[in-house]
């Protein structure tokens, strides 16, 4: 990189003093503060510049640009922790390496303590995490052919995911939650873990003889899910606590609102209006959800019917529409524009 020469005046004009005047114009209160510096240190104000200058030189281009973007550089150590955790918590999380994004982001989750919307996003990476990793806990313990060998890694997936449902109800509160942040998924995940307790326990407690078309199904990954709708060895309290499990996932299902519907007894904005219509279509397939859909078939199909229909959609297009429109960043041709473009070629 080339470097310019400062422009100035010598002092001297024998050449002999390497030193260059700079003239620099700067608002009073900062040459007040200059001056103010100056008698409290005991020094010139000359020799504050020059020092401030060197100490700038002396830095990373990388905080040179944070002090030229006026942050304070003595965050930059924990920015730049910040930044790290965030790459390798994405790397992991995108190559489904469970153990290592709940590390990095659990690390970030205590490094972004008080930075606010970043500290409950990693919250919701982390919920996120612990699910798929109940998931995978669960294939495996499905590979095992001996109840000793299932019973651990069953209860293992069970506790992730109460891990990932206590990392939903610290995110999910609307109070600290801003517009372009998501409550609505929140309630979704928190139902599909309840959902997914309800369906592991069952499976926990079954015979090698029902978990026999669910290992098959889990290893030739078919595509619809393969359930244990009903335990034969299941006594009466594990009916009931099931039973709890699934209607407790419904009801948080329907806190999801649309469209200017009530939650919790006061209008919620949904943060993504968008979001909400792609949770209500993504229910109806999502095998997260299986168990609720085939045991609570009456109960789910009355939520879905109320969120589904034509005009929800038209509601969805119409929102999505007014981002294009609102960016002015594209010119949005009619038809009859486009049929004139065409004739006249």
């Amino acid at each position: 990189m080339a470097k310019r020469k400062a422009k100035g005046r010598r002092p001297g004009g024998d050449g002999k003093d390497s030193k260059m005047t700079l003239s620099v114009r700067m608002d009073q209160k900062l040459v007040d503060a200059l001056a103010d510096d100056a008698e409290i240190h005991r020094t010139t104000q000359a020799k504050i510049v020059q020092r401030l200058l060197e100490y700038f030189h002396e830095q990373t281009a990388e905080v040179q640009y944070l002090i030229l973007s006026a942050v304070n550089t003595s965050e930059v150590p924990r920015i730049n922790q910040t930044l790290q955790l965030i790459e390798w918590g994405n790397h992991s999380y995108q190559r489904g390496m469970w153990f290592w994004s709940i590390e990095a982001y659990t690390k970030l989750d205590k490094v972004a303590d008080g930075m606010g919307s970043m500290q409950r996003l990693v919250r919701a990476k982390l919920s996120l995490c612990w699910m798929f990793l109940a998931i995978q806990l669960r294939h495996q313990a499905l590979l095992q052919q001996d109840a000793k060998g299932r019973g651990p890694l069953y209860d293992a997936a069970i506790d992730s995911l109460c891990v990932a449902i206590g990392y939903i109800q610290i995110y999910n509160d609307y109070d600290l939650l801003t517009y372009h942040e998501s409550y609505a998924t929140a309630f979704y995940n928190d139902a599909c873990s309840l959902a997914l307790i309800a369906q592991y326990s069952l499976e926990r407690e079954a015979s090698e003889e029902q978990l026999a078309p669910l290992r098959k199904a889990e290893l030739e990954k078919e595509p619809k899910p393969v359930l244990l709708l009903q335990n034969e060895r299941q006594d009466s309290s594990g009916v009931e606590r099931t039973n709890k499990l699934m209607k407790k996932a419904l009801e948080r299902l329907s806190k999801i609102p649309g469209r200017d519907e009530e939650a919790d007894g006061q209008t919620k904005k949904s943060s993504l209006f968008a979001e909400t219509q792609w949770l209500f279509t993504h229910s109806e397939s999502d095998p997260d959800l299986a168990l609720l859909r085939e045991r609570y078939e009456p109960g789910f199909k009355e939520w879905i019917a109320s969120k589904r229909s034509g005009s929800r959609w038209l509601n969805a297009f119409e929102k999505c529409h007014e981002f294009a429109v609102d960016s002015k960043a594209v010119k949005i041709p009619t038809v009859d524009e486009l049929l004139a473009e065409h004739s006249t070629k």
